[in-house]
């Protein structure tokens, strides 16, 4: 069985009116790691787009190696980079560098 994660906090929460939110749901688990597929249909691009987006340094998580060749993202640094507004690689590392350098 491989370990899952939801991108979302399942938790309610009050508003400001002290009513319960209820947390969008994913409609399915989302692995841990996504392939260069599972960024190309979460960004709703072809394959060779984000291979040519790579390429041109214009998505910042970088990929990480799996089993030789196959390219895989994490699942959170890609949720994270979504939420930032998707900067390029050069502003999204030098983000995270601050952020490293706040801990």
């Amino acid at each position: 069985m491989n370990p899952t994660l939801r991108l979302t906090d399942e938790t309610e929460r009050p508003d400001a009116n002290g009513q319960a939110i209820q947390p969008a749901k994913i409609a399915e688990p989302v692995p841990w790691l996504l392939t260069v597929a599972d960024l190309a249909k979460l960004l709703q691009r072809s394959k060779r787009g984000i291979e040519r987006d790579l390429a041109a340094g214009r998505i910042g998580p970088r990929p990480i190696r799996n089993l030789g060749r196959a390219l895989k993202f994490s699942a959170r640094e890609i949720e994270a980079w979504i939420a930032a507004g998707c900067p390029p690689a050069r502003a999204w590392r030098a983000r995270q560098s601050e952020a490293n350098r706040g801990k």
